[in-house]
């Protein structure tokens, strides 16, 4: 059985470096500029799909509602493991 070659790339931990915090800033920003429409696109589609399922066919697809923004994103310390007490212990 032969190895499959290395990849000649290496990961790049977003935690563990300068350019890591500036490709995941950039990522979050994106995201938050697009996740209210994509929110109103698929409560659209949900409903869509609730009309026909209860027999309510429309002549046009529902339209996407303008949506208030989410609350911003609020950055809270990772956790340990349900499973582990403060003492270590398992629950």
């Amino acid at each position: 059985m032969t190895r499959p070659p290395r990849s000649s790339t290496k990961t790049l931990f977003a935690t563990d470096h300068e350019a890591g915090e500036r490709i995941m800033s950039h990522l979050y920003g994106k995201a938050v500029a697009e996740q209210p429409q994509m929110r109103a696109e698929a409560l659209a589609r949900l409903e869509d799909e609730r009309d026909a399922k209860a027999g309510r066919l429309g002549l046009f697809d529902a339209i996407p509602r303008q949506l208030g923004p989410l609350p911003p994103y609020r950055h809270e310390p990772p956790q340990a493991p349900y499973w582990l007490s403060p003492s270590g212990q398992s629950r």
